[in-house]
């Protein structure tokens, strides 16, 4: 009988609870709709950005010297040991095509004296272009010339 008593208490302050936030239940619905909302397209128009790296350590049996003299007489170590191992990063596409925007690496710039030399970095100047994914090839038919004389 208590238990039956104890369960209908608690009936009785659940039910007291709901009708003290019934009128407040659509504020509710709405407002986590909203946050939801505000979520997705927060999301949708973010920009996205990868960090992702990975070391691969590439090791090739052809590579390689032999085991030196002495040990290959004791022959403690039967396996070649590997002199070079090729490593390469990987790095997300976002990242570097944000590099090279900020670094203005889209927009070759050539040095011709003896030889053409690429000279993005040493430059004085600093090109600017709008909208870099239009620009064309490196070899287009018209390139801007202009002639920079550090002496004036």
């Amino acid at each position: 009988m208590s238990s039956f008593k104890n369960s209908r208490s608690t009936d009785n302050i659940l039910n007291y609870i709901l009708n003290i936030y019934k009128p407040y239940f659509w504020y509710f619905v709405i407002s986590i709709f909203t946050c939801l909302s505000l979520a997705f397209i927060y999301i949708y128009y973010s920009k996205p950005v990868y960090e992702i790296s990975a070391t691969l350590i590439i090791t090739d049996q052809n590579k390689g010297v032999e085991n030196p003299d002495l040990l290959g007489r004791i022959d403690l170590l039967q396996s070649k040991q590997i002199v070079e191992n090729e490593i390469e990063v990987l790095k997300s596409r976002k990242i570097i095509n944000a590099v090279v925007n900020e670094l203005s690496l889209y927009a070759p710039v050539i040095r011709t004296s003896y030889s053409e030399k690429k000279a993005n970095l040493d430059i004085p100047i600093q090109i600017k272009v709008y909208n870099p994914d239009l620009i064309k090839n490196e070899h287009n038919e018209n390139p801007i010339s202009f002639t920079y004389n550090p002496k004036n």
